[in-house]
């Protein structure tokens, strides 16, 4: 495999985990895609700048990289939220309404 479809391959395999930990939510492709490639990218140019530090830094620069992608698979399922947050400043508006 080339080094480009293997890159290709990395960042196809982290957007479909990024799917599924963010909760199989329709209509963000685009948006795992781009954040699979921009950690995946982040990882190449990091080993490029580190080729001379040693393997402990690397494992834990991985494991900085995972905590990461957990965060943001959180943060991706807050789409949800977003939406029960506008209906719930919309009854509260409407019961200070009530109240006059």
């Amino acid at each position: 495999m080339k080094p480009r479809e293997q890159i290709e391959q990395e960042i196809r395999l982290l957007a479909y985990e990024l799917y599924e930990k963010s909760g199989r939510i329709p209509g963000r492709d685009l948006e795992n895609w781009l954040e699979a490639e921009k950690i995946i990218m982040n990882k190449y140019r990091q080993q490029s700048q580190g080729q001379t530090a040693s393997q402990g830094q690397g494992s834990s620069e991985e494991q900085q990289q995972m905590q990461m992608k957990m965060r943001k698979g959180r943060g991706m399922g807050g789409g949800k939220g977003m939406g029960r947050s506008k209906g719930t400043v919309g009854d509260q508006s409407g019961s200070k309404k009530g109240c006059r």
